[in-house]
């Protein structure tokens, strides 16, 4: 099981435009996939094989 951990913020109404502004970690907790006797050693459709990853986006919607 793989936990992420999203959050976002809403602003609206700002100088007639809106902005989003969001953050978090997929794979909270580290976990890497289990290991398989294929060419590469996991099954991509199943799982990544990134570790921890963080992210930050800002999305600007201007206004009309």
């Amino acid at each position: 099981m793989r936990w992420d951990a999203p959050y976002a913020k809403v602003i609206d109404q700002y100088f007639d435009s809106s902005f989003t502004l969001s953050a978090g970690i997929n794979n909270l907790f580290d976990l890497r996939p289990q290991r398989m006797p294929i060419q590469g050693g996991f099954e991509t459709r199943l799982s990544t094989p990134w570790g921890r990853q963080f992210w930050v986006a800002v999305e600007w919607t201007p206004g009309g």
